[in-house]
């Protein structure tokens, strides 16, 4: 019964802790694209394109 409780609750918290990890991968992702487009931003400048 005592086990049964343990597990449970490991079972959330394995969850909880794949459920972080795959938002930390998005945000990651996001983060990185945007300092991809802002680093495009910038050539853009440079080369005169943008404003």
């Amino acid at each position: 019964m005592q086990l049964r409780k343990l597990l449970r609750k490991n079972y959330q918290y394995f969850n909880y802790e794949i459920f972080s990890v795959v938002l930390n991968k998005i945000y990651c992702r996001t983060i990185i694209n945007e300092q991809f487009f802002l680093n495009n931003i910038k050539t853009l400048k440079i080369k005169g394109i943008g404003r």
